[in-house]
């Protein structure tokens, strides 16, 4: 399980990411290149939002998913 904090202060659990992709993300140079190019659309996800001491998940992305 990979949660990703974006800019905008977007939240995203992605699922089943391997280690390998995990451990590219934190080598790489440009870490937006990497995510769209290895993690993006590859595996499940859900938004997930913050409200006080909750998180809630919502809204399953549809994703191709890598075996």
């Amino acid at each position: 399980m990979l949660d990703l904090e974006f800019r905008n202060g977007t939240r995203y659990r992605y699922f089943r990411v391997p280690r390998e992709i995990y451990q590219g993300l934190l080598e790489s140079e440009s870490k937006g290149q990497y995510f769209n190019q290895h993690i993006r659309n590859c595996f499940p996800t859900v938004q997930l939002h913050f409200n006080g001491k909750l998180m809630v998940m919502t809204r399953a992305r549809t994703a191709g998913h890598r075996s």
